[in-house]
């Protein structure tokens, strides 16, 4: 009789649980047998602080306002060259996901200078930004999702719960994806 080796039934096991997994995320068990959410985690989206200043829009943005809706916070700096190439992938979204998505520019200055109002609009008229984008100065955004890194994106689902998040660049196709496997979810929820 042949004797297994202990890693080969790790990893025997480890694969059947990935297998598993990878059924239930592609949509392959029966809708009776889903879990309530498509996501494992969820968190309460916390509100915004009151009196930041905000780019791109008429008046500050309440996110409980955006319910129905999912919502992507994009927490990133000028200063910063990987936050400047996930600009046209959030466009790509933006335009792929009318009505559906939300992306807000949660701006958290690196250096002193970036933390002016003025550095940010200029920021934003420069590399064509069109949603909206809040000035954290304080990092009081930052801290509440804990964000740790340039760029970080929160993705905030339609009932406003803090669902996903990612440090660094992301592709139009992650996030795209993601959506795609979460919206019809929510859709057959009514949001």
């Amino acid at each position: 009789m042949r004797r297994k080796h202990p890693w080969l039934c790790m990893a025997t096991v480890w694969f059947g649980v990935m297998a598993v997994a990878w059924s239930v995320d592609r949509g392959d068990v029966p809708a009776k047998e889903l879990p309530a959410s498509p996501f494992k985690q969820r968190q309460a989206a916390r509100p915004f602080p009151q009196g930041l200043h905000w780019i791109n829009t008429a008046r500050p943005i309440d996110l409980a306002a955006l319910h129905g809706k999912f919502v992507l916070l994009d927490f990133w700096t000028l200063g910063c060259i990987n936050c400047m190439h996930i600009i046209p992938e959030l466009h790509k979204l933006e335009q792929a996901w009318p009505g559906e998505l939300v992306v807000i520019g949660v701006h958290s200055a690196k250096f002193a200078r970036e933390k002016q109002s003025k550095s940010i609009e200029e920021a934003v008229l420069r590399y064509r930004i069109e949603h909206p984008v809040v000035n954290d100065a304080d990092f009081a955004i930052w801290n509440s999702y804990g964000v740790q890194a340039w760029p970080s994106l929160v993705l905030i689902d339609p009932e406003g719960y803090a669902v996903w998040g990612h440090s660094g660049e992301v592709t139009f196709e992650q996030v795209d994806t993601l959506l795609k496997k979460a919206a019809p979810f929510y859709r057959a929820q009514g949001r």
